[in-house]
């Protein structure tokens, strides 16, 4: 992280891509495919559906075990290998995600979410010029598939080609304007470069497209604290203690409650937005 514990950057899954959870989308004939049919009569397509749901929950050692199922009964299922892949994604199993997710694209070649989520693997382990690659390919397969292009965006800007990481979060915003994750992605790297005035601009962005859109709220308040808004930084800093304190972070709520003293007692922050001194320290 940043040595003054930014969120980082947010690259993007095709696990759930709205707010809204799964199980809410269904109506009650087909969440009863789930409850109430027989293993007998399902389907493969009854069990791929079943382990979305599961994985929505978070029950991912489950939702693989129902994807298992589904390729049993149809071994080219392309999407069970893709979700499939995610579930060990988070389970932590990298090698396991790699698999399904060739399997996925071998069996669907056009399989543009196989390959943005082999991707963003790739990201994790720092083989950015073969997650851009597959990027590329996803984009080239679906030229508007937003998460792409953000995640593209995230790899350009990780090896320095910061031109080109703007240019995919500017075509990302222009392909869904209300996603939070391009306008957060884009002030992540002006606040990298200590663009504290361009960095404002689109976390308030970030936050007038989901004003609970936690990272864009937590790193707000250190650039209004660099920028000697105190008032700001103090109430960001205890929306997103708020938040942090919801779902359980008491690390980030910690710090969170930390920064508010920090401000409070006008305090320099931890890093300034002095263009010519280094940049900040990145993971």
């Amino acid at each position: 992280m940043y040595q003054y514990f930014s969120i980082l950057l947010t690259t993007t899954f095709v696990l759930i891509t709205t707010g809204q959870s799964l199980n809410a989308s269904l109506g009650t004939s087909q969440r009863q495919i789930f409850n109430d049919r027989s293993v007998a009569s399902s389907t493969a397509e009854d069990y791929y559906n079943r382990g979305k749901a599961k994985a929505d929950r978070g029950e991912y050692t489950e939702a693989i075990e129902d994807y298992n199922r589904a390729l049993k009964l149809n071994p080219k299922y392309a999407d069970a290998y893709n979700y499939k892949g995610v579930a060990f994604y988070f389970l932590g199993d990298y090698e396991e995600a790699v698999k399904n997710y060739n399997q996925a694209i071998h069996f669907d070649p056009r399989s543009y979410k196989a390959y943005n989520n082999r991707g963003i693997i790739l990201n994790d382990q720092q083989e950015y010029l073969r997650a851009i690659n597959d990027y590329n390919q996803a984009i080239r397969i679906n030229p508007k598939y937003v998460h792409a292009y953000q995640n593209r965006g995230v790899a350009f800007s990780k090896i320095g080609n910061y031109d080109k990481a703007i240019n995919d979060y500017d075509r990302a915003i222009a392909l869904d304007p209300k996603d939070p994750k391009s306008y957060f992605n884009k002030g992540f790297l002006y606040d990298s470069l200590k663009d504290c005035d361009r960095a404002l601009k689109y976390y308030t962005q970030s936050l007038t497209a989901n004003p609970n859109y936690l990272s864009a709220r937590f790193n707000r308040g250190y650039v209004y604290w660099r920028l000697k808004n105190y008032q700001g930084a103090k109430e960001d800093f205890k929306i997103a203690a708020a938040l942090f304190k919801q779902g359980g972070n008491t690390p980030m709520y910690n710090r969170a409650m930390v920064n508010i003293t920090q401000v409070e007692a006008k305090n320099s922050p931890p890093c300034s937005c002095d263009k010519s001194r280094a940049t900040c320290e990145h993971p």
